[in-house]
């Protein structure tokens, strides 16, 4: 089931929440359309991750969420990505297992795009959070401790082997 809202989970005893999963192509979809824009994707995708959102889009979609539920929403820092991704200093967001294709999204043969958001449950995070590795990256606010404008990404992507086979 497509819902409006991202739902939102809270990190340990960390005073933030982070959306469950990434933001499907129908919530960016109602944004577009709210706000003018064109949508792009195929409604096929709906419960996919949006992909080609640059860091300038993903903050104005925050922005639009949080007027329209009068409840701030921002992109998270580094900071708190790595806490919902790894709190415990596991590997991955479900232990430190090795990727496989039930615990993320990565690159298989004749694979086109991003898997559903929902696809990957066992690979949940301690938290409950999805999509942590593999399948889109994901922006966060900071800027890189190198300097400059460069904002830090965070997950992985379905287009990259996830290890050597």
């Amino acid at each position: 089931m497509i819902t409006y809202l991202p739902r939102f989970l809270p990190v340990g005893d960390q005073p933030f929440e982070l959306a469950e999963t990434c933001v499907t192509v129908a919530q960016y979809a109602i944004y577009l359309a709210a706000t003018g824009g064109e949508v792009t994707h195929s409604a096929d995708d709906a419960d996919k991750p949006v992909v080609n959102v640059t860091y300038h889009d993903a903050g104005a979609y925050c922005a639009w969420l949080s007027k329209e539920t009068g409840t701030s929403i921002r992109l998270p820092t580094e900071k708190e990505w790595q806490l919902a991704a790894s709190p415990d200093g596991r590997t991955y967001a479900w232990g430190n297992e090795e990727p496989d294709h039930d615990r993320c999204d990565f690159w298989q043969a004749g694979k086109t795009g991003p898997d559903s958001v929902f696809a990957h449950p066992s690979g949940a995070g301690k938290y409950g959070h999805l999509g942590l590795a593999g399948g889109v990256w994901e922006w966060t606010s900071s800027l890189y401790a190198s300097g400059g404008s460069f904002r830090v990404l965070r997950g992985g992507s379905w287009f990259f082997v996830a290890k050597d086979e």
